[in-house]
């Protein structure tokens, strides 16, 4: 497992695979909107980040967003079930960078 804090992607592109990764808070890897929770496209998102428009949901309109978390926002699930299981997890552990 590699649990990171880091949201821009360098551990996807170093290899690492996204089934052994844990983003405390989260990825710009990810898009959703924040009314209805869809997935957005990335080569949509990057369209409108290119051309500086705000991109919206094609389904509600409601906004989207990176799937990252901003400062007031909580913390994923997926990193709260990690963090519960961490002492079973560094245990079976090989090497740790902290």
């Amino acid at each position: 497992m590699c649990f990171t804090q880091n949201i821009d992607t360098l551990e996807r592109r170093a290899g690492v695979p996204e089934s052994k990764l844990v983003e405390a808070h989260g990825s710009f890897a990810t898009h959703a909107c924040i009314s209805c929770r869809r997935k957005f496209p990335d080569d949509e998102m990057k369209t409108a980040v290119a051309t500086q428009e705000i991109p919206r949901c094609k389904h509600c309109k409601g906004l989207v967003k990176p799937n990252i978390t901003f400062f007031g926002e909580g913390v994923s699930f997926v990193h709260c079930q990690c963090v519960s299981n961490f002492d079973h997890l560094s245990r079976s552990c090989r090497m740790s960078f902290i």
